[in-house]
């Protein structure tokens, strides 16, 4: 719902944009949390930027929501998101 609210209403709506804003950065914390809990656990890289990977999860995060409205399979959705947890791990 937030992508459809993100594509249809962009700014132009201020209690849309102020919902939106709100979620993402609910979203923005808890996912740095989540990385600096990994990173400190040895599950990350010890040289991973974890803003650039926020902003990399995020961006994931937003293409798979796309991909799964256009008929991805649940299986093709997971291995995206594989992929994309290796790009810090190893």
């Amino acid at each position: 719902m937030g992508m459809n609210a993100i594509c249809e209403f962009d700014q132009r709506d201020a209690d849309v944009a102020r919902i939106i804003q709100k979620a993402g950065r609910t979203q923005r914390q808890t996912l740095i949390r989540v990385l600096t809990r990994a990173k400190s656990q040895g599950g990350l890289r010890p040289d991973v930027d974890l803003d650039h990977m926020a902003d990399f999860f995020e961006s994931t995060l937003a293409g798979i929501r796309m991909m799964a409205k256009a008929g991805k399979s649940r299986q093709a959705l997971r291995n995206i998101a594989a992929l994309a947890g290796k790009a810090y791990t190893e």
